[in-house]
């Protein structure tokens, strides 16, 4: 068995808000001047100052994040993989679904829901259903991003009410797209308007690479088609380029439109 190196509980500490209050040594011994218009995150347990944020901030636990979505990742077959805090501040959960899908042999498919949060103001609130792909031997893998829905950490942002709605819709999202839509690539022969179609996508000085898979990996269904794809997305190109992101967040849902019509 796989060793973990996290524990859920470390990310669950309590937490609680201090107003910032200011001191005139002018007036003769201390004086509170009354509140600044910021506070304190401070750790509960410990007495640790997290950090230094205006009274707009919403604060929003890690606690009540996590039991929502776990609540709902497990009635829909989601374990959880991964839950990490940097320093206090940042919060990472990680939740991956192991729903049957057809896949070609030998192949990993890998529908994941993650949540982040900060304490600091540093990342928003945020929801993402992604489906994660290891299509190489050294461990490369290919994220799709099936939805991502952030909220700023602010009293005036309304939305913050309804977490476990926004929750609730990204786990439903990732469960029925992902077994609809690799379905319908792996059983519907591509036609030759989407082969060209694919290669449209890609930068024009990419093309002479993605030509030459095409020619030896000749592809028969949408799934061959996807895998082309990604093998070029994951071999040939700049990972750390936003094009290449833009392209590989919205592949997935173009080549299972295709395979649609």
């Amino acid at each position: 068995m796989q060793k973990v190196d996290w524990r859920v509980e470390d990310t669950l500490f309590p937490v609680m808000e201090v107003p910032a209050t200011a001191v005139n040594s002018e007036k003769g011994g201390f004086a509170i001047e009354g509140n600044t218009g910021y506070k304190f995150i401070i750790r509960e347990d410990t007495g640790d100052v997290i950090s230094c944020v205006t009274n707009d901030y919403k604060l929003v636990k890690n606690e009540s994040l996590f039991k929502s979505t776990d609540k709902i990742a497990k009635k829909l077959g989601g374990t959880l993989v991964e839950a990490r805090h940097f320093n206090n501040k940042r919060t990472n959960y990680k939740w991956r679904f192991n729903q049957p899908i057809k896949l070609s042999k030998g192949e990993e498919h890998k529908p994941e829901i993650i949540i982040r949060n900060s304490y600091d103001g540093s990342t928003e609130v945020s929801v993402m259903a992604g489906a994660f792909r290891l299509v190489c031997s050294n461990g490369m893998i290919v994220g799709t991003v099936l939805g991502n829905t952030s909220n700023r950490h602010s009293v005036f942002n309304n939305s913050l009410n309804n977490i476990e709605d926004m929750i609730n819709d990204s786990v439903k999202r990732i469960t029925e797209v992902l077994d609809e839509g690799y379905t319908t690539m792996s059983g519907n022969k591509c036609s030759q308007k989407h082969v060209m179609g694919l290669l449209k996508i890609f930068p024009v000085q990419s093309n002479e690479q993605l030509t030459q898979y095409l020619i030896a990996n000749k592809p028969k269904t949408y799934w061959d088609l996807y895998n082309a794809g990604t093998w070029l997305l994951s071999h040939a190109m700049n990972r750390k380029a936003w094009n290449t992101t833009k392209i590989e967040n919205n592949l997935f849902n173009t080549v299972s439109n295709w395979a649609k019509s």
